[in-house]
């Protein structure tokens, strides 16, 4: 695990490529799993799309920091549906 983004497996220009080569990943089938043939050890049972019980309260507690988005995008329809509610604009929009 690396403190800093740019330092950890995966964040160079070789994306992907890394975690690939690591010798803990050496019987993976890429292709299989890309293609969905490999069946998850593990899947969670999710009731909704605000279902927050497969994630720790540590993380589901923490209180939200707004973060403007890099570049401007109009919001798409299902953008749209999901903040259908919220009238809420802030200062830098």
């Amino acid at each position: 695990m690396r403190r800093n983004p740019q330092k950890r497996l995966g964040a160079s220009e070789r994306d992907a490529e890394d975690v690939k080569r690591q010798s803990f990943f050496r019987n993976v089938n890429w292709h299989d799993l890309l293609t969905k043939k490999v069946k998850p050890p593990f899947t969670p049972t999710i009731r909704n799309m605000e279902d927050v019980s497969n994630f720790d309260e540590e993380f589901t507690q923490e209180r939200p920091i707004l973060t403007p988005p890099k570049e401007r995008r109009p919001l798409n329809n299902d953008d749209q549906r999901l903040f259908r509610d919220f009238t809420y604009m802030a200062d830098w929009c």
